[in-house]
This record gives structure tokens, sequence and C-alpha cells, in this order.
């Protein structure tokens, strides 16, 4: 009634007083109130649980029900670099919860480092990448080596890029690959106890325990 004669007073405005009007209007904002509470408060519902189900989905098996679920209907309306870069697609008991990335530069420079956040354009698009403990592989350096019969751990080629963060542009990547790795000791630490923590390493060892001898034989024992 109250949706009524506010369509009547749109159409025909003099036939209404303002009493049922002014009436019709509170009645009308208050279903509006009730209908917005329910709707968000199902809304956040849903949210929790797709959140919850998708939140395990490593843990399905292949052909569970879940697993269907999430491919079908949930995963297939989020950003594919959603599943990629993170470790989504890991068992929740998985220790490999670090996302680190190589990519190659358009200029054959290749990088590495810890994926700390990524970027896609209005089309869904990645256009950047941050790398946190980013290091740049020196190949001429190895090139220069073995021609001169020097020889190295290609470890020892990578060299540490200074900086918090180094951003790569999309456009400025040929190829890049991604791996998923266990954190380190120090990231465990730093993770407990805060990333203000400051950590200092002890030196190692310069007296090293020697090894403990075994026992005697029972045939050289008195």
């Amino acid at each position: 009634a109250a949706y009524g004669v506010l369509f009547s007073s749109i159409i025909l405005p003099s036939q209404s007083s303002s009493d049922i009007l002014a009436s019709a209007y509170l009645r009308a904002l208050l279903e509006q109130v009730r209908f917005g509470i329910w709707l968000w408060l199902f809304c956040g519902i849903e949210g929790w649980l797709a959140g919850r189900v998708v939140a395990r989905y490593g843990d399905y098996p292949s052909e569970s029900l879940l697993r269907w679920v999430c491919d079908k209907l949930l995963l297939k309306h989020v950003s594919e670099w959603q599943v990629l870069f993170t470790t989504l697609p890991l068992r929740s008991t998985d220790p490999r919860r670090v996302v680190e990335v190589d990519a190659l530069s358009t200029l054959d420079v290749l990088y590495r480092g810890r994926l700390a956040n990524w970027f896609t354009d209005q089309d869904g698009k990645l256009a950047g990448l941050f790398l946190s403990s980013a290091a740049r592989y020196q190949r001429e350096d190895l090139v220069k080596d073995r021609e001169s019969g020097i020889d190295k751990t290609v470890e020892a080629y990578w060299k540490d890029i200074p900086g918090a963060n180094l951003y790569l542009a999309a456009n400025s990547i040929a190829n890049y690959n991604i791996r998923y790795v266990e954190p380190t000791r120090r990231e465990i630490v730093e993770e407990v106890l805060g990333g203000d923590v400051v950590i200092t390493e002890l030196p190692p060892d310069s007296n090293p325990p020697a090894p403990a001898t075994p026992p005697p034989h029972p045939s050289q024992r008195q």
C-alpha cells in the first residue's frame, strides 16, 4: 500500500495528502532498510563460506564435490593471478608458503626475488610485479669466467639489487617462472616476533665440538 501511494504521488501528485504521503515514504524507507540489512547479512555469510571453501582448495581430491565447486563456480570468477601468485593450489600442510619468481626481461636480463605484490590493469591483465630480496644474474661474468677456465658455483653469479622492492613492468618481462619454497629460519622468526625485531646472527663456532667416540666393541672391554 505504501508503494502504491508513492507511485500514485508520482503520476498524480495533486491527489495525495501530505500526511498519507509522509507515512508512505516512512514505511517504504523502513522496508528498504530492513531489506538492506538482511541482504548484506546473507552476502556476508555467503562470502565467509566461499572464502572458507576456497582457502582449503589444495586439500580437496581432484574428483571431490568441493573441488568441482571451486573449479566451476568459485575460482572461475577469480583472477588467474590470485591462483598462480599465491600458495592456494598447495595443501594447507605443505611447508612451502613463499612464492619466488624468476623473470627474464626483454633485454635478456634474468631477475629473481620473493613475490611481494602484483598489479593488474582494468582488463585483468598483469601490469607489473614487486619483488623483494631481488637479485640480478650476471651472465656476462659467467661467460668470461668460463672462457678463462674459472669454475664457480651458479649462486656466485647472483648479485643482490639494493632497495626494498624491485618493480618489473609486465611489458618488460619476456618469460617468468614461479616457484613455491619454504621460508627461511630468519623469516619464520620475523613472522613470529614481528618485522621490527632486530636479529643478530651468531658468528660460526671457531672450535666445533669433536665427534663423539663410539663405544668399544664388547670383545675389547676388560
